[in-house]
């Protein structure tokens, strides 16, 4: 495990505006704006940050005056063509203010299905991360990705990515503040078993989104299984980032400790 190499994935309920007079779709650039400065931050500090950003539907899906996920796979397709070069763009665009450029990797499952595919998306990855002032912006590969052959969600992907470039810890950034009970308000600051916690799922998800709570459980028990210490924050305050890796008693999310 690399101490100082951290993945961030962003779920797009993060990234669009989730209003409902208006497609979901609509991206949120001012959460974007406040997750660029944070991960810049980060940057700066030494940290080696790789994203896994969804939104990418979405933000095709205002592009084709979409007001609810698309069903059938042209149209997700079709979305995800058009709103991966806007996502990317919005990325770029806010970067260059800290001095900071992006690479596009779009992946999907056959590129990590033998240890040789694994190695040389591995020594991509290894390569990107040697330059300091560039982030990599990790997605599936929806625009063609076969649906037999995709990724459950970019929670999986991110574990799958966090496993693969050795990094210590992952942070999900989701719309909520971390895990509560059900029936419950209360967020649980830490987790040390999986197991206790794993029924919590109320399997609900975003107009756009194609998780929930269930997937996220699922993918941090892979994380925690294989020594990668895991964090559940609101996106909206992705300054908690910071927060956690500086052990701040007052930060607010989830910690679920390796296992």
């Amino acid at each position: 495990m690399l101490k100082n190499r951290i993945v961030i994935k962003v779920g797009t309920g993060v990234l669009t505006k989730g209003v409902l007079t208006k497609p979901e779709g609509y991206l949120n650039r001012a959460n974007l704006l406040y997750l660029v400065a944070t991960v810049a931050e980060l940057q700066s500090q030494g940290f080696e940050c790789v994203i896994v950003s969804s939104g990418a539907v979405a933000a095709g899906a205002e592009t084709l005056s979409l007001e609810a996920y698309p069903e059938d796979l042209a149209t997700k397709q079709a979305c995800a063509a058009v709103g991966q070069g806007q996502l990317m763009h919005a990325y770029q665009n806010l970067f260059e203010n800290f001095e900071i450029k992006v690479a596009q990797v779009l992946l999907s499952e056959p590129n990590l299905a033998t240890p040789a595919e694994s190695e040389l998306v591995k020594s991509l990855f290894d390569r990107l991360i040697s330059e300091s002032s560039i982030i990599p912006i990790i997605n599936e590969n929806d625009a063609v990705a076969l649906e037999a052959l995709k990724f459950t969600d970019n929670d999986q992907l991110a574990v799958k990515v966090a496993k693969l470039i050795g990094a210590e810890k992952m942070f999900l950034l989701s719309s909520v503040d971390g895990l509560h009970p059900p029936d419950s308000d209360e967020v649980l600051s830490e987790v040390p078993d999986m197991s206790v916690v794993m029924d919590y799922a109320n399997g609900k998800s975003g107009l756009f989104s194609t998780g929930g709570m269930e997937f996220k459980l699922r993918a941090i028990q892979e994380a925690v299984e294989n020594n990668i210490e895991t964090y559940l924050i609101n996106g909206d305050q992705p300054h908690r980032i910071l927060e956690f890796l500086t052990a701040d008693p007052e930060a607010i999310g989830t910690k679920f400790l390796v296992q």
